[in-house]
């Protein structure tokens, strides 16, 4: 998979891809979703009560084999976008490195390619095996909270913790109802261009 990312600041967002979808995985049970009700209303604080009570008993959980692959790519990931960042903005000049960022380059090396163009603004990534599995994950993992419902959220927590339905239909049919899908996903999504699939 070949990804073309225009800009640091969509690289960014970019780089969050992952980022945000292995943080979600971690502890943090990161989702990006918003709570309907105003945040001075007890209906905001009733249903963040009510999401709370899912993430413990979710957290609480054993974490499936395809979970623990994704996290264990997590390193190699921020490790390689973190110096096609470093790089661009050695080469650019319009950014001081500090002497932590030069030992960063000198410490790590790439675990996939990431090209550097059009003066060091762009990068071209290319993605293959297990970074081009974990990047599909993460794209899948948001897709759960464009098209937000019951089936979709229920599918994406079995699919990365050991829990029954039955511990946790009341909690979701409840979330669902009293949140949606926050704007920050479309931002991270669009911030690249794919320019080609791996042929398999």
């Amino acid at each position: 998979m070949k990804l073309l990312v225009k800009g640091e600041h969509n690289f960014f967002l970019f780089q969050g891809i992952v980022y945000y979808y292995i943080k979600a995985l971690s502890g943090g049970f990161y989702s990006p979703i918003k709570n309907k009700h105003s945040s001075n209303s007890s209906s905001y604080y009733i249903y963040n009560s009510w999401f709370d009570v899912l993430k413990e008993k979710v957290l609480s959980s054993e974490y499936t084999g395809l979970a623990k692959k994704m996290k264990n790519l997590f390193t190699g990931w921020m490790v390689t976008t973190n110096i096609a960042i470093l790089t661009s903005q050695k080469e650019r000049k319009d950014r001081d490195l500090s002497r932590y960022d030069f030992e960063y380059l000198e410490k790590y090396k790439p675990i996939f390619l990431i090209e550097h163009c059009d003066n060091y603004n762009s990068y071209l990534v290319h993605l293959a095996d297990d970074y081009e599995y974990l990047f599909t994950q993460a794209l899948d993992y948001y897709n759960t909270f464009i098209i937000f419902n019951y089936e979709n959220m229920l599918r994406t927590i079995k699919r990365y913790f050991v829990i029954d339905e039955y511990d946790i239909s009341k909690e979701i049919k409840i979330i669902v109802n009293n949140y949606e899908n926050d704007d920050f996903i479309p931002k991270m999504l669009e911030s690249y261009e794919k320019l080609e699939d791996n042929q398999k």
